[in-house]
C-alpha cells in the first residue's frame, strides 16, 4: 500500500493473528509488511503511540541504576534548580524511546538486533506528567555481508510538541536466505 499523506493505519507483523495488530501513524514513504521486513523504506516517516512518564519511573530507575542523583529523587533539591522541579533521568528517557519504538511491534519474532545509538543529545527537561512519544525516520539503508544496516533519525518529543531528545538508533537486519 503506498501511503502518501499522514494517517493512522494498522501494522501486521507477519500473518495475522490476534495480538499482532498495531496502531501506527505513518508519512512519506511506501509500506510494505510482510515477515522478511520489506517494509523497511528510505523516507518512511512514523510516530509511536505516546507514554506518560511518572514518578514511579523515575523512583525505579534511580533503583535500578545506582542514580540518585538529588535533581531526580529530592523534590526540595531540585525546587532550587533552574528546572524547578525533579527531572527524569535522560538515560531513562532514551529507555523510554527504546520502548516506544518496540511497541510497534517491528521487532516482535523478527531476526533483529540494536547495533547502535550515536550522537544522543538530551535537549529538554522531562518532568513527572510529560507524555513522550517518537517520531522517526529511516534515513539509510546499508547493505551488509549477512544484514541490512538500517539507520533512523529519531526525536522524542513532549505533549508540547518539543523535541527532548534526538539521536540516530541502528539497527541490523538478517538478510534472508
Amino acid at each position: 500500500m503506498e501511503l502518501r499523506s499522514r494517517r493512522v493505519c494498522s501494522l501486521v507483523v507477519g500473518k495475522e493473528k490476534p495480538g499482532n495488530r498495531r496502531n501506527l501513524a505513518i508519512t512519506g514513504g511506501s509500506y510494505v509488511v510482510d515477515n522478511n521486513l520489506e517494509y523497511l523504506r528510505l523516507g518512511l516517516n512514523f510516530e509511536t503511540p505516546g507514554r506518560t512518564i511518572t514518578e514511579a519511573d523515575i523512583v525505579n530507575y534511580a533503583y535500578l541504576s545506582g542514580d540518585w542523583n538529588p535533581i531526580h529523587t529530592d523534590a526540595e533539591y531540585a525546587e532550587r534548580t533552574d528546572f524547578g522541579k525533579i527531572i527524569a533521568h535522560g538515560l531513562l528517557t532514551l529507555t523510554i524511546v527504546g520502548g516506544l519504538l518496540a511497541r510497534l511491534g517491528r521487532t516482535d519474532r523478527s531476526p533483529i538486533i540494536l547495533y547502535g545509538i550515536d550522537k544522543v543529545r538530551f535537549l529538554k527537561p522531562v518532568f513527572v506528567g510529560d507524555t513522550i512519544k517518537v517520531r522517526g525516520e529511516v534515513i539509510q539503508i546499508a547493505e551488509r555481508k549477512n544484514y541490512r544496516l538500517v539507520t533512523y533519525e529519531i526525536k522524542a518529543v513532549n505533549q508540547k510538541g518539543e523535541v527532548v531528545l534526538n539521536c540516530y538508533y541502528k539497527i541490523a537486519v538478517k538478510k534472508d536466505g
